[in-house]
């Protein structure tokens, strides 16, 4: 898609679910497009080379943004459901119920947070993916450089 017709289907995806892209930033940009995890410089560079590249980029971030929203959805979801069975029946202030709520705790460690965590990694590891398959950019200079060993040595 190009010209017009890109501008309408880009513009269009501002306009959906999730509200972060109606809003300025996208909840994937605000996650991950930072500069201190992804080469935003190089990754800007290339999406002002070509108008497919732009067009391309923002509906994988769109994508992306949809899946890290979904999982936060179904991670809520899981909690309250994980609240319900733990707590239901329990009178507020006994110790039934704080014994619930340390369960809850623990519990929604391994119930919500890992799922959590599986889903961003994920997303990530897709829109890291996708996102060298449409600039033909190597991951390493996708990522921030930083100043670990390895690229000291390597860089001597």
């Amino acid at each position: 898609m190009g010209g017009r017709e890109g501008d309408r289907h880009a513009s269009h995806h501002r306009r959906r679910f999730p509200l972060s892209h109606r809003f300025g930033k996208p909840l994937i940009q605000a996650m991950l497009m930072q500069p201190h995890i992804m080469n935003v410089n190089t990754l800007q560079a290339k999406a002002a080379s070509s108008p497919w590249i732009k067009e391309q980029l923002d509906q994988c971030t769109f994508k992306a943004s949809l899946g890290m929203g979904g999982g936060m959805v179904l991670s809520s979801i899981a909690n309250f459901f994980l609240a319900l069975y733990l707590l239901n029946g329990k009178e507020p202030g006994s110790e039934a119920f704080v014994k619930a709520l340390g369960t809850l705790n623990w519990a929604g460690t391994v119930v919500i947070g890992l799922p959590l965590l599986v889903i961003m990694m994920v997303v990530f590891m897709w829109l890291l993916n996708r996102i060298q398959r449409i600039t033909g950019l190597e991951r390493d200079d996708l990522l921030n450089p930083g100043k670990t060993v390895r690229r000291q040595v390597t860089s001597q």
